[in-house]
Formats: C-alpha cells, sequence, structure tokens
C-alpha cells in the first residue's frame, strides 16, 4: 500500500516513538507495517477493517516493551566456598583446625572441602585421606622398627609424629589449593 490510513500512522508514529532509543526499533516498525500492509492488502481499506487489524495487533506500548530486550543482569558472585576466600578458610581448617580445636576443627575442614564444588572428588577424597592413613602407617612402621630392635635403637613414635604431621599436613594444604585453582578454573591472580 503507498498511502495508509490516518489511524495505522498514528499507531506507527507511537510505536517509533515508544522505541526511540532502541537499536531495533527500524526493525521493529518496518515489521508491524508489513504486517499491516498484508492484512490490509486484500482490497480498500474501509475505518472497520483498519481498527480490526490494529486491534488484533494489540497496544504499540506492548509491542514496543515485548521487542526492548531485558536489561543484562551482572553475573552474580560464585558461592564463598568457590572462592579464594573459601578455599583458603577450608585448607586452613583441614590443615591446622584440628590443631587450634582438636578433632573439630578437621572436622569442619572436612565438612567445607566436602561442600565445596571446588575441587573433584579426587581432590577431596586426597584432602579427606591422606593425612590419617599415612600418619597411622608412620605409627605402625615406627611400632614395628620398634619391637622389632628393642625400645632404645628406634625413634620414638611421638618424635616421628612432630617431623611427620606438619610436613604431610603443609603438602595436603599446598596440593589442595594447587588442585583448587585447577577445578574451579579460576585464574592465578585472583
Amino acid at each position: 500500500m503507498t498511502s495508509q490510513p490516518p489511524a495505522v500512522r498514528a499507531y506507527l508514529d507511537d510505536l517509533r516513538r515508544l522505541l526511540d532509543g532502541s537499536p531495533d526499533r527500524d526493525l521493529v516498525v518496518d515489521g508491524v507495517r508489513r504486517h499491516i500492509d498484508d492484512a490490509l492488502a486484500a482490497g480498500p481499506a474501509d475505518p472497520a477493517q483498519v481498527r480490526a487489524v490494529l486491534d488484533e495487533l494489540g497496544d504499540p506500548a506492548a509491542i514496543a516493551a515485548e521487542s526492548v530486550p531485558a536489561p543484562v543482569q551482572p553475573a552474580a558472585p560464585p558461592p564463598f566456598l568457590e572462592r579464594r576466600g573459601g578455599a583458603v578458610l577450608t585448607v586452613v581448617l583441614l590443615t591446622f583446625g584440628g590443631i587450634v580445636v582438636p578433632v573439630a576443627g578437621w572436622i569442619v575442614g572436612l565438612g567445607l572441602l566436602w561442600s565445596s564444588k571446588g575441587w573433584r572428588l579426587a581432590d577431596k577424597l586426597v584432602g579427606t585421606l591422606l593425612i590419617p592413613v599415612v600418619l597411622a602407617a608412620v605409627l605402625m612402621i615406627g611400632a614395628l622398627v620398634a619391637n622389632a630392635s628393642g625400645p632404645s635403637a628406634a625413634i620414638p613414635a611421638h618424635v616421628v609424629l612432630l617431623v611427620a604431621f606438619p610436613v604431610l599436613d603443609l603438602a595436603v594444604g599446598v596440593f589442595l589449593l594447587l588442585r583448587f585453582r585447577v577445578a574451579s578454573g579460576l585464574p592465578v591472580s585472583r
């Protein structure tokens, strides 16, 4: 159609005004105009037919609201346990929590470790089992050596524990911190 009825022009002008500033304004208005032209192409447009087509389209404000993209919401920060601070707290509780608050600190650290999505299953198993298993093995070997060679020749178990525990604890803590960065995909500088 070359000439548009006044109601169509007013409708398209309202739509254009409502979409002012939208990057898709011309595209939306052109699509609505083509729809109206197609609906009225069958013959001469009488006012009742024009009103029916416009009523079928609905309010221009509704079309404008649907065609304007929703504002992009910033991504929510990851939960505390998936951030570096959560990883450090978890590792500190696992490595030193049992010393500061005997047993309970280590158990809380284990709970945080298993609640976090920052480590893979294998990393969680290492963090959970390595210290108790190795310490139990050291104690058993120390006891076997003490029994086999006599009490005077063996290194007392408490000396072995005093040396092995901090080294092992620190090694597990460093391992978990390094694996946290790998599993969670955090950049090294964060």
